[in-house]
Protein backbone atom coordinates (compact mmCIF):
# COMPACT_ATOMS: atom_id res chain seq x y z
CA UNK A 1 0.00 0.00 0.00
CA UNK A 2 2.90 2.34 0.77
CA UNK A 3 4.55 1.55 -2.61
CA UNK A 4 1.36 2.36 -4.54
CA UNK A 5 1.07 5.70 -2.74
CA UNK A 6 4.74 6.52 -3.46
CA UNK A 7 4.36 5.68 -7.17
CA UNK A 8 1.27 7.88 -7.46
CA UNK A 9 3.12 10.77 -5.79
CA UNK A 10 6.11 10.37 -8.08
CA UNK A 11 3.91 10.56 -11.17
CA UNK A 12 2.22 13.65 -9.83
CA UNK A 13 5.53 15.34 -9.16
CA UNK A 14 6.79 14.39 -12.64
CA UNK A 15 3.82 16.03 -14.33
CA UNK A 16 4.35 19.12 -12.23
CA UNK A 17 7.99 19.32 -13.28
CA UNK A 18 7.03 18.95 -16.97
CA UNK A 19 4.47 21.78 -16.67
CA UNK A 20 7.00 23.98 -14.93
CA UNK A 21 9.62 23.24 -17.60
CA UNK A 22 7.20 24.01 -20.43
CA UNK A 23 6.21 27.26 -18.72
CA UNK A 24 9.87 28.21 -18.31
CA UNK A 25 10.52 27.53 -22.02
CA UNK A 26 7.53 29.64 -23.08
CA UNK A 27 8.56 32.48 -20.77
CA UNK A 28 12.15 32.29 -22.07
CA UNK A 29 10.99 32.50 -25.69
CA UNK A 30 8.69 35.40 -24.86
CA UNK A 31 11.49 37.17 -23.03
CA UNK A 32 13.84 36.67 -25.99
CA UNK A 33 11.27 38.04 -28.45
CA UNK A 34 10.60 40.99 -26.15
CA UNK A 35 14.34 41.72 -25.97
CA UNK A 36 14.89 41.47 -29.74
CA UNK A 37 11.88 43.42 -30.95
CA UNK A 38 11.20 45.91 -28.13
CA UNK A 39 14.18 46.45 -25.85
CA UNK A 40 17.03 46.19 -28.38
CA UNK A 41 15.57 48.74 -30.88
CA UNK A 42 15.03 51.19 -28.01
CA UNK A 43 18.63 50.72 -26.87
CA UNK A 44 19.92 51.31 -30.39
CA UNK A 45 17.67 54.36 -30.80
CA UNK A 46 19.01 55.82 -27.56
CA UNK A 47 22.56 55.11 -28.69
CA UNK A 48 22.18 57.06 -31.91
CA UNK A 49 20.38 59.86 -30.13
CA UNK A 50 23.35 60.04 -27.81
CA UNK A 51 25.59 60.41 -30.88
CA UNK A 52 23.40 63.25 -32.12
CA UNK A 53 21.76 61.52 -35.10
CA UNK A 54 18.39 60.68 -33.60
CA UNK A 55 17.61 58.46 -36.59
CA UNK A 56 18.07 54.78 -37.22
CA UNK A 57 18.12 55.46 -40.96
CA UNK A 58 21.84 56.15 -40.58
CA UNK A 59 22.38 52.42 -40.78
CA UNK A 60 20.47 52.25 -44.05
CA UNK A 61 21.74 55.50 -45.69
CA UNK A 62 21.85 55.76 -49.49
CA UNK A 63 25.39 55.46 -50.85
CA UNK A 64 24.53 55.14 -54.55
CA UNK A 65 25.44 58.25 -56.60
CA UNK A 66 22.70 59.86 -58.72
CA UNK A 67 22.72 59.62 -62.50
CA UNK A 68 24.98 61.91 -64.51
CA UNK A 69 22.96 64.91 -65.78
CA UNK A 70 21.94 64.75 -69.44
CA UNK A 71 21.63 67.85 -71.64
CA UNK A 72 18.70 67.63 -74.05
CA UNK A 73 20.03 70.16 -76.56
CA UNK A 74 23.61 71.38 -76.40
CA UNK A 75 25.05 74.30 -78.37
CA UNK A 76 28.76 74.58 -79.13
CA UNK A 77 28.82 78.27 -80.06
CA UNK A 78 26.39 81.18 -79.83
CA UNK A 79 26.22 84.94 -80.22
CA UNK A 80 23.75 85.24 -77.35
CA UNK A 81 25.11 85.92 -73.83
CA UNK A 82 22.44 83.74 -72.23
CA UNK A 83 21.64 80.11 -73.04
CA UNK A 84 19.02 77.74 -71.64
CA UNK A 85 20.39 74.48 -70.28
CA UNK A 86 17.58 71.90 -70.28
CA UNK A 87 18.01 68.27 -69.44
CA UNK A 88 17.38 65.31 -67.19
CA UNK A 89 18.72 64.10 -63.85
CA UNK A 90 17.71 61.97 -60.88
CA UNK A 91 14.27 63.01 -59.64
CA UNK A 92 14.28 65.45 -56.70
CA UNK A 93 18.08 65.76 -56.70
CA UNK A 94 20.16 68.82 -57.57
CA UNK A 95 22.37 69.63 -60.53
CA UNK A 96 25.51 71.59 -59.65
CA UNK A 97 26.57 74.09 -62.35
CA UNK A 98 30.31 74.76 -62.55
CA UNK A 99 31.70 77.29 -65.06
CA UNK A 100 35.45 77.58 -65.67
CA UNK A 101 36.16 75.70 -62.44
CA UNK A 102 33.85 77.77 -60.21
CA UNK A 103 30.51 76.58 -58.81
CA UNK A 104 27.92 79.21 -59.71
CA UNK A 105 24.59 77.62 -58.83
CA UNK A 106 22.56 74.52 -57.94
CA UNK A 107 19.42 73.62 -59.87
CA UNK A 108 16.54 71.53 -58.49
CA UNK A 109 15.46 68.51 -60.53
CA UNK A 110 11.68 68.05 -60.41
CA UNK A 111 9.82 64.82 -59.65
CA UNK A 112 9.77 63.96 -63.37
CA UNK A 113 13.56 64.19 -63.57
CA UNK A 114 13.66 67.45 -65.57
CA UNK A 115 15.66 70.62 -64.94
CA UNK A 116 16.21 73.96 -66.66
CA UNK A 117 18.74 76.72 -66.06
CA UNK A 118 19.52 80.09 -67.68
CA UNK A 119 23.29 80.34 -67.98
CA UNK A 120 25.12 83.64 -68.50
CA UNK A 121 28.23 83.23 -70.64
CA UNK A 122 31.54 85.06 -70.69
CA UNK A 123 33.07 86.15 -73.98
CA UNK A 124 35.12 83.34 -75.51
CA UNK A 125 35.25 79.75 -74.25
CA UNK A 126 33.10 78.67 -71.29
CA UNK A 127 34.00 75.28 -69.81
CA UNK A 128 30.80 73.87 -68.30
CA UNK A 129 30.71 70.98 -65.82
CA UNK A 130 27.42 69.56 -64.51
CA UNK A 131 27.13 66.90 -61.81
CA UNK A 132 24.27 65.61 -59.65
CA UNK A 133 23.92 65.61 -55.85
CA UNK A 134 21.15 63.61 -54.15
CA UNK A 135 19.51 64.07 -50.74
CA UNK A 136 22.24 61.99 -49.07
CA UNK A 137 24.99 64.18 -50.59
CA UNK A 138 26.09 61.46 -53.00
CA UNK A 139 27.73 63.03 -56.07
CA UNK A 140 27.60 61.73 -59.63
CA UNK A 141 30.37 61.93 -62.19
CA UNK A 142 30.52 65.18 -64.13
CA UNK A 143 29.43 66.00 -67.67
CA UNK A 144 31.77 68.52 -69.31
CA UNK A 145 31.33 70.55 -72.48
CA UNK A 146 32.38 73.90 -73.93
CA UNK A 147 30.16 76.75 -75.13
CA UNK A 148 31.79 79.59 -77.05
CA UNK A 149 30.31 83.08 -76.88
CA UNK A 150 31.27 84.82 -80.13
CA UNK A 151 29.63 88.10 -81.13
CA UNK A 152 32.05 89.14 -83.89
CA UNK A 153 31.07 88.86 -87.55
CA UNK A 154 33.22 86.41 -89.51
CA UNK A 155 35.97 87.68 -91.78
CA UNK A 156 35.97 87.05 -95.54
CA UNK A 157 39.22 87.46 -97.52
CA UNK A 158 40.09 86.75 -101.17
CA UNK A 159 43.42 86.01 -102.80
CA UNK A 160 42.88 87.62 -106.22
CA UNK A 161 39.47 89.22 -106.17
CA UNK A 162 38.44 92.79 -105.53
CA UNK A 163 35.53 95.06 -106.33
CA UNK A 164 35.74 96.33 -109.95
CA UNK A 165 38.23 93.69 -111.07
CA UNK A 166 38.69 93.36 -114.87
CA UNK A 167 38.80 89.80 -116.21
CA UNK A 168 39.68 89.26 -119.87
CA UNK A 169 39.79 86.13 -122.05
CA UNK A 170 37.64 83.09 -122.65
CA UNK A 171 40.04 80.96 -120.65
CA UNK A 172 39.04 83.07 -117.58
CA UNK A 173 35.27 82.78 -118.10
CA UNK A 174 35.08 79.88 -115.64
CA UNK A 175 36.78 82.00 -113.01
CA UNK A 176 38.40 80.42 -109.94
CA UNK A 177 38.06 82.12 -106.57
CA UNK A 178 40.27 81.37 -103.58
CA UNK A 179 39.74 82.81 -100.14
CA UNK A 180 39.59 82.35 -96.40
CA UNK A 181 36.98 82.73 -93.66
CA UNK A 182 36.30 81.19 -90.26
CA UNK A 183 36.82 77.41 -89.99
CA UNK A 184 33.67 75.32 -90.48
CA UNK A 185 31.59 78.39 -91.41
CA UNK A 186 28.71 78.21 -93.91
CA UNK A 187 29.52 80.06 -97.12
CA UNK A 188 27.38 80.72 -100.19
CA UNK A 189 28.17 82.44 -103.48
CA UNK A 190 25.06 83.71 -105.27
CA UNK A 191 23.03 81.32 -103.07
CA UNK A 192 25.20 78.34 -104.05
CA UNK A 193 26.95 76.49 -101.23
CA UNK A 194 30.73 76.68 -101.09
CA UNK A 195 32.71 74.10 -99.11
CA UNK A 196 34.89 75.61 -96.35
CA UNK A 197 37.79 73.49 -95.13
CA UNK A 198 38.57 72.94 -91.45
CA UNK A 199 41.30 75.60 -91.67
CA UNK A 200 38.87 78.17 -93.11
CA UNK A 201 40.18 78.18 -96.68
CA UNK A 202 37.95 77.62 -99.71
CA UNK A 203 38.19 77.27 -103.48
CA UNK A 204 35.25 77.68 -105.86
CA UNK A 205 34.48 78.63 -109.45
CA UNK A 206 31.93 80.92 -111.04
CA UNK A 207 30.90 81.13 -114.70
CA UNK A 208 31.03 84.77 -115.77
CA UNK A 209 28.76 86.51 -118.25
CA UNK A 210 30.06 89.08 -120.68
CA UNK A 211 29.97 92.47 -118.98
CA UNK A 212 29.35 93.21 -115.31
CA UNK A 213 28.88 90.32 -112.86
CA UNK A 214 27.74 90.66 -109.26
CA UNK A 215 29.16 88.07 -106.88
CA UNK A 216 27.27 87.97 -103.60
CA UNK A 217 28.98 86.16 -100.73
CA UNK A 218 27.24 85.29 -97.45
CA UNK A 219 29.14 83.64 -94.60
CA UNK A 220 27.61 82.50 -91.29
CA UNK A 221 29.86 81.23 -88.50
CA UNK A 222 29.05 78.54 -85.93
CA UNK A 223 27.78 81.15 -83.46
CA UNK A 224 25.27 82.53 -85.99
CA UNK A 225 27.15 85.73 -86.82
CA UNK A 226 26.70 86.79 -90.44
CA UNK A 227 28.79 88.68 -92.98
CA UNK A 228 27.57 89.69 -96.46
CA UNK A 229 29.82 91.02 -99.19
CA UNK A 230 29.19 91.93 -102.81
CA UNK A 231 32.01 92.01 -105.36
CA UNK A 232 31.44 93.38 -108.88
CA UNK A 233 33.72 92.14 -111.66
CA UNK A 234 33.74 92.96 -115.38
CA UNK A 235 34.39 90.20 -117.88
CA UNK A 236 35.34 90.60 -121.56
CA UNK A 237 36.04 87.85 -124.08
Amino acid sequence: MARRTTSRLARKQGKKIIRQSALMIILSIAGLLLFLFVIMPQVIQLFFRFLGTGDLNLIQSDTIPPQVPIIASQVEATNQPKVELEGFGEAESQVVVVVNGEEIDRVAVDKDGKFSYSLLLDEGENLINLYGVDQDDNESAGRQFVIILDRENPTLLFEDLNNGKQIIGRDQQNFQIRGETEPDAQLTLNERNVYVRSDGTFVTQVYLQDGDNVLKFVVIDQAGNRTEQEVRVNFRY
